[in-house]
């Protein structure tokens, strides 16, 4: 289920834009370190500046999956592989059948 979530999470902010706009907040700062501009300002000075701007977008949570809901999602999907995964284990097979032969 935990692993479920972070995929929906990864995806939803992918469809918000939420990942561009992080990359665009780094790209200001690596641009003021690499530029000259590094030697006017302190790079943590800038850094606080450019996420006092560009940050107010981000301060929204995103919506969390209950621990219930994890556990449901978890138990449903363990539930599917048991039921209509076949697993073929030969060596287990193997080693039985030969000990019943001795």
């Amino acid at each position: 289920g935990k692993h479920l979530y972070q995929k929906y999470v990864c995806k939803m902010r992918r469809k918000n834009g939420f990942i561009d706009k992080l990359r665009l907040i780094y790209d200001d700062y690596t641009n003021h370190v690499v530029t000259n501009q590094r030697f006017m300002m302190n790079e943590r000075q800038k850094w606080n500046e450019i996420t006092k701007e560009k940050f107010a977008f981000m301060d929204h949570n995103d919506r969390r999956w209950t621990f219930t809901q994890v556990l449901q999602v978890g138990e449903f999907l363990y539930d599917v592989l048991l039921k209509h995964a076949k697993i073929r284990v030969p060596l287990l097979t193997e080693k039985n059948t030969a000990s019943n032969k001795s």
